[in-house]
C-alpha cells in the first residue's frame, strides 16, 4: 500500500491481461491502445465517510468506505497538468474508463491527466457488506456529489501521491453521470473550473416550468425506428401491429402455443398473463437500442457482452422492413422475434428466449402479482433505457396497465427491491428512481409505438416503490435541492 494516508489513498496498479485488453478494444475510442496499464492508468482508493451529512454512526459500525477510481496520465504533461475528471454513474466505472472518448481523444492536446471516481454502492465501492440492515439509505445523490467534492479538494491541493500538483481541472459526465457533473458545478463552483453534461437530462423531473413532457422520450424512440431515424415507417407500424396480436393470441392456448414457438421461448407459454409478459419483453430493446444508436459498432449498452451492430435501431428494423404490407401472423411474429434479437442475442449463443429455465421467471411473477394486488391502480417506473446507461437495465420494469396487469412486464426487467434491501446493499437505479430521480415517462400508442397507452402516476408509482424498497419518492426533490439555482 502507498499513497497519502492521511488522506485515505491506497495505489494498486493495473495489471493488461489478455481479457482486459480484448475488453478495452471492444470499445470504439479505445480500439488498438491495449489495457489500463498501457494506457498509464492506475487503480486506486480513496477513504470516504458513508455519510458526509450526520454524525451518526452508519448501520454496521463502520464510519467509513473505500471509494475506488482510476488515475490514467498517459497525456499528462507539465508540472501542474490539468485534470479532467469523471463523475462515475451507477455503474462499475471501469465501464466509463473504456468507452468516454471524448476525454481520451481531447487529453493528449491538453496535456491532461484524466481520473474516474466511481459512484458509491456501484463497482467495488461499496459503503456496507451484503446483509447489512438498512444498507441503502446513503445512496443518494447529494453523498455521491460530496464523495466527489471530499475527492477533489485534496487532489486539488496535489496531495494525492500518485498524481501530485495539477492545474484547473474539468468535470465530465454522461446520463446520470452528467446531471451530477452539472449540479456539482452549481453547489461546489471553487473545486471544478467547468463541466461538459453530455446526455444530461436535467428537464425531466416533475414540478418543472414548463412542465416536462413525459411521452417525450418514447417519441424519440419511436422516431429512430422510422424513416426519420434513417429505417422506414414501416417498422414502427409493424411493431404497432403485432403488440395487439400478442395480447389476442396469449387468451388462448392455441394462441399461447403460437406464441411459445414464434418467439422461441425456453419452455411453454402456459397462462394468458405469463403470454401477456411478451409484450413488455419485445418492447424493452427499443429504448435501449435508441440510447446506444451509434453509428459504429459499441459494446457499451451491453456492458461487453458481445457488440451491437452500427446503427443497431437499423438492425433491428431491418427484419420489420422486410415483411410483406399485409404479412401474416406468423410473418409478423417471427420477425418481431428477429428484430429484437439484435439486443437480447448479442452474445450469438442464445438458443431460447424470455422465460428461463432457473425458475426466476416464476418467482418474479408471482412478485409482480403481489405488488399489483399492494398496489389496486396503474403504475409505472421510467421505461427500460430510460436516461441511464447500461447494466442497471434490470432495475426497472417497463410499463403496464391495470387492464393488462403483466401486460408490460418483462420477467429480466422487474426491480429486486426486496431481495437487495435485505442482504444486495449494492447500487439500483430502481432505488435512485423510487428516491430522489423520479423521471416520468409514458406512451400514447399514437405518437409512439408502443401500445397500450400508458400514462404516468405518481400515487401507483410512489405505492410500487414502497412495496419494492419501503420508500416513498421525494418526486421533487431535484427542482427544490438544485434546479433552483
Amino acid at each position: 500500500m502507498v499513497g497519502l494516508l492521511a488522506h485515505g489513498v491506497q495505489t494498486v496498479p493495473v495489471q493488461a491481461g489478455a481479457a482486459g485488453a480484448e475488453r478495452l478494444n471492444r470499445g470504439h475510442h479505445l480500439r488498438g491502445r491495449g489495457g489500463l496499464a498501457a494506457l498509464n492508468c492506475s487503480e486506486e482508493w480513496f477513504e470516504q465517510p458513508i455519510s458526509h451529512f450526520s454524525f451518526k454512526p452508519p448501520p454496521g459500525g463502520r464510519d467509513t468506505y473505500q471509494q475506488r477510481y482510476f488515475i490514467c496520465l498517459g497525456s499528462a504533461k507539465g508540472p501542474k497538468p490539468p485534470v479532467f475528471f469523471y463523475f462515475g454513474n451507477e455503474d462499475n466505472v471501469e465501464l466509463y474508463v473504456e468507452h468516454t472518448g471524448l476525454m481520451w481523444e481531447s487529453a493528449p492536446d491538453m496535456g491532461a491527466a484524466l481520473v474516474f471516481l466511481e459512484h458509491r454502492y456501484y463497482g467495488h465501492s461499496l459503503p456496507f457488506p451484503p446483509d447489512t440492515p438498512n444498507c441503502m439509505g446513503y445512496l443518494t445523490t447529494e453523498e455521491a456529489m460530496a464523495d466527489a467534492a471530499a475527492f477533489l479538494s485534496p487532489m486539488r491541493a496535489g496531495l494525492i501521491k500518485s498524481l501530485g500538483a495539477v492545474g484547473p481541472v474539468v468535470g465530465f459526465g454522461g446520463s446520470y453521470g452528467g446531471m451530477m457533473a452539472a449540479w456539482f458545478r452549481l453547489q461546489y463552483p471553487h473545486l471544478i473550473e467547468g463541466v461538459v453534461s453530455a446526455s444530461a437530462p436535467i428537464w425531466s423531473f416533475l414540478d418543472m416550468h414548463p412542465p416536462y413532457d413525459s411521452s417525450a422520450y418514447l417519441r424519440i424512440v419511436t422516431e429512430a425506428a422510422s424513416a426519420k431515424g434513417g429505417a422506414t415507417d414501416q417498422c414502427k407500424n409493424m411493431f404497432r401491429r403485432v403488440q395487439p396480436l400478442i395480447d389476442s393470441l396469449a387468451s388462448s392456448a392455441k394462441g399461447r402455443a403460437t406464441l411459445s414457438k414464434r418467439f422461441r421461448t425456453c419452455k411453454p407459454l402456459k397462462t394468458a398473463d405469463e403470454a401477456r409478459g411478451l409484450l413488455g419483453w419485445v418492447q424493452e430493446p427499443w429504448a435501449y437500442l435508441a440510447m446506444g444508436n451509434f453509428p459504429y459498432a459499441s459494446s457499451y449498452l451491453v456492458h461487453g457482452a458481445g457488440l451491437l451492430p452500427a446503427y443497431p435501431v437499423r438492425a433491428a428494423c431491418a427484419a420489420l422492413d422486410n415483411l410483406p404490407p399485409a404479412p401474416s401472423d406468423t410473418q409478423l411474429l417471427t420477425a418481431t422475434r428477429e428484430a429484437v434479437a439484435v439486443y437480447y442475442n448479442v452474445t450469438k449463443t442464445v438458443t431460447c428466449y424470455y422465460n428461463n429455465q432457473d425458475g426466476e421467471h416464476d418467482r418474479e411473477q408471482e412478485d409482480e402479482q403481489d405488488r399489483y394486488h399492494a398496489n389496486d391502480h396503474d403504475w409505472r417506473y421510467p421505461p427500460a433505457a430510460a436516461m441511464r446507461p447500461p447494466y442497471s437495465w434490470h432495475s426497472s420494469p417497463r410499463p403496464r396497465s391495470k387492464k393488462y396487469p403483466k401486460l408490460h412486464l418483462a420477467p429480466s426487467s422487474r426491480p429486486r427491491g426486496r431481495q437487495r434491501e435485505r442482504g444486495g446493499c449494492i447500487g439500483d437505479w430502481g432505488y435512485q428512481w423510487c428516491s430522489e430521480m423520479v423521471q416520468p415517462f409514458s406512451s400514447d400508442g399514437v405518437q409512439d409505438m408502443f401500445w397500450p397507452p400508458n400514462p404516468f402516476n405518481l400515487s401507483a408509482a410512489s405505492a410500487a416503490c414502497y412495496f419494492d424498497w419501503r420508500i416513498r419518492p421525494r418526486s421533487w426533490w431535484p427542482v427544490t435541492q438544485v434546479l433552483g439555482h
